[in-house]
């Protein structure tokens, strides 16, 4: 599974334990386990999201030629 992925399925989880967490018909435990998955799953989402950006940097051939001019890096020919 590739991060995008990844970060789907953490959104897809999240949002169904805040749906969940929201039934009338659950008892108050179960809603705070269900509010306590929720929120796991959007920390995730977060750094998913993150971490895609980080990819994106570090694959990005501009971000490479700053990076190495910053450290002082001459590029290999």
């Amino acid at each position: 599974m590739s991060l995008l992925e990844k970060g789907q399925y953490a959104r897809t989880q999240r949002d169904k334990y805040n749906r969940i967490a929201t039934a009338p018909s659950l008892s108050p435990e179960a809603a705070v386990a269900a509010r306590n998955l929720a929120r796991s799953y959007a920390a995730a989402v977060t750094l998913y999201e993150k971490a895609v950006e980080y990819e994106r940097q570090v694959n990005d051939p501009q971000s490479q030629a700053e990076l190495m001019r910053a450290l002082g890096i001459k590029p290999l020919l």
